[in-house]
């Protein structure tokens, strides 16, 4: 009788290097003068202070686009990431957009502050130029706003089975191997037979 094994979905259990966080400059929008450091904004938003602290918003009108991008922060090539971030949408329609410039993830707008958080990989050092992380919106009607932006390196925990290692996605029936891209998972643009890449990557589709 055929073995047959099958990939854990893995990703949900990656494992957070908390010694190898990123220096996201100024996470959570608290320094600046005019604008918070670190941070530039493209299209309409602002950098807005409540009781506990500062944090920045977007505001869209349900046919455009706005963000808050980094200015000074340089990724890692072939690094594997895990963003946390907390955000909350007084709008309706369109989709929350936040991630990187090569790699983004698209959220539903909903009332509250709310943890929203993802896995991606970065490209080699030659598709890294100019790449920044944004946080924004995508054809809301209304302000969506963000606050406490974290980035860690990560490590992916794959199952194994004797001398094989199989990811999410991959399985073994016998003596065959199938392997079909989790896209639409947490983990984003990564996937363990991954070699290298230069597309972008948006929610759950090469672009």
């Amino acid at each position: 009788m055929q073995m047959r094994r099958r990939a854990l979905a893995t990703m949900l259990a990656l494992a957070v290097l908390h010694a190898a966080a990123e220096a996201v400059p100024n996470g959570s929008f608290e320094e600046g003068q005019e604008a918070p450091a670190g941070w530039q904004l493209e299209g309409t938003g602002a950098w807005e202070a409540a009781e506990g602290g500062r944090f920045v918003s977007v505001a869209g009108t349900g046919s455009d686009s706005s963000f808050w991008r980094t200015s000074n922060f340089t990724f890692r090539p072939d690094a594997l990431y895990r963003l946390e971030l907390r955000a909350s949408a007084e709008g309706t329609g369109g989709a929350v957009i936040c991630g990187s410039s090569f790699c983004n993830r698209d959220f539903r707008a909903e009332a509250g502050w709310r943890e929203r958080g993802f896995v991606f990989v970065a490209p080699g050092r030659a598709a890294l130029e100019d790449a920044y992380l944004r946080l924004g919106q995508w054809h809301v009607t209304g302000k969506v706003s963000f606050d406490d932006v974290r980035l860690s390196v990560t490590e992916a925990v794959h199952r194994r089975a004797g001398d094989l290692v199989l990811g999410e996605g991959e399985e073994v029936d016998g003596a065959a191997y199938a392997f079909q891209a989790p896209l639409g998972s947490a983990g984003t643009n990564y996937s363990r037979p991954l070699l290298s890449f230069t597309a972008v990557f948006n929610t759950n589709r090469w672009v």
